[in-house]
């Protein structure tokens, strides 16, 4: 790994490469100057934030509501089928329902809502990256269940949840007041792997996502498969910038852990 990140750099910079010239700041600034790497940041941040954020919620949940939901058949069942779905489907099932032409255009056409399947708002390929987010959540939140549903039979908090009841506690306040912090502190290394998993996505962003801006994964593919070669060092720059994303990510959570010890 070490190895790819010099090399990435070296080639931002010129020093590497078919078409290196030497040392030179040129690729860092057109890439800085017209604004991708910029847009690319606070889109790729954003929809990692908010997957991440939704996907826990609605696993944290679950979780609480139903501490046993994982030996429902029902329950596995639609999770295993999740979990078993490669991303390029869940973006391909997001954009049959939510597109233009897509289920739910059609249902509100059929019941007079809309007055064609066009005039439904546009949710895949659109503007708020609506057909990501819900693609991506859908494909993050099984894993995540299932840890928070391990971390719960592993910590044995309804045997704390009950133990606060003892005490006094409604059952909903044993939950909220001991299980759910416990449950955010023994989570924050799967929370901070789904939010870098996110921000490193790479297939339903290319299918659901626009043409400008786009994530670091798709930008840097489309920058460094250009048939002008003398651009891609440019596709090394925003590598470069994404890898520093990851390791700033991983270095507040380490101080943030070490912080709580």
């Amino acid at each position: 790994m070490v190895w790819s990140v010099v090399y990435s750099i070296c080639y931002s910079f010129g020093i590497l490469g078919f078409l290196s010239e030497g040392p030179t700041l040129k690729h860092w600034i057109s890439a800085i100057g017209n604004g991708e790497i910029a847009s690319t940041t606070i889109l790729s941040v954003g929809i990692s934030l908010q997957v991440t954020l939704v996907s826990t919620a609605a696993a944290i949940g679950l979780v609480l509501l139903a501490p046993r939901g994982i030996e429902s058949r029902t329950m596995m069942t639609m999770v295993s089928v999740l979990l078993g779905m490669p991303v390029a489907i869940h973006a391909f099932v997001v954009y049959q329902i939510f597109s233009g032409g897509g289920l739910v255009s059609r249902a509100l056409h059929s019941v007079g809502l809309v007055g064609s399947p066009d005039e439904m708002p546009a949710m895949v390929n659109d503007g708020w990256s609506i057909g990501i987010c819900i693609a991506l959540t859908a494909s993050s939140f099984p894993i995540v269940y299932l840890y928070f549903s391990q971390l719960w039979a592993t910590l044995r908090l309804d045997k704390h949840c009950r133990l606060a009841e003892c005490i006094g506690a409604t059952r909903w306040q044993g939950k909220l007041r001991v299980a759910l912090p416990m449950l955010l502190r023994k989570g924050r290394p799967m929370i901070a792997m789904s939010f870098l998993s996110n921000l490193g996505s790479f297939e339903i962003p290319l299918l659901l996502g626009r043409q400008s801006p786009q994530m670091f994964s798709v930008l840097t593919y489309r920058r460094s498969g250009l048939y002008d070669l003398a651009r891609r060092p440019e596709a090394f720059a925003i590598a470069t910038v994404y890898f520093g994303m990851c390791l700033i990510v991983l270095i507040v959570y380490l101080r943030w852990r070490e912080h709580d010890e």
